[in-house]
């Protein structure tokens, strides 16, 4: 009778282990194509939106007031560059991961926001920024430009 027990047990275990490993497999084998179908349908765009600001600082090139915000973690390139007149001018582009924040916008120094030492012009510009992301699940998304205010380095 304890024989015929630990059989009835280890058949049970068994069914339980092989009925979790089909469940997780198939969990797992549908979870990402549910996942990319979310971010490609129903996930709000742009995945990605910055504040750029530029703040004047007294007889040298102003500095940049930047937050960049996504809605869910994106990873990808970015390019920033001075627009004159609305032709893009100098700049610079790397790449980098973005999450959700509560952070507040950050005040960096113009050739670190460029990505290199760009000449101020001596005419009115605003500084713009670009990205090319995409989600973890591989849906990509162009967001931008969005660019800062006008800003006139002869005061006027």
């Amino acid at each position: 009778m304890i024989k015929a027990g630990l059989h009835q047990a280890r058949a049970e275990l068994r069914f339980a282990f092989m009925s979790t490993v089909g469940a997780l497999t198939v969990g797992l084998l549908l979870l990402a194509p549910a996942q990319r179908a979310y971010d490609d349908h129903v996930r709000p765009r742009p995945f990605i939106t910055a504040l750029v600001e530029i703040v004047p600082r007294a007889g040298d090139r102003p500095d940049v007031r930047y937050l960049a915000q996504a809605s869910t973690k994106v990873s990808g390139s970015w390019s920033a560059w001075v627009d004159v007149d609305g032709r893009r001018g100098c700049g610079g582009a790397g790449t980098s991961g973005y999450a959700p924040t509560t952070a507040s916008p950050r005040l960096w120094l113009w050739e670190d926001w460029l990505g290199r030492d760009c000449p101020m012009p001596n005419r009115p510009f605003a500084l713009c920024v670009r990205y090319a992301v995409q989600t973890p699940a591989g849906v990509g998304d162009l967001a931008g430009p969005f660019c800062s205010a006008i800003f006139d380095p002869r005061g006027n």
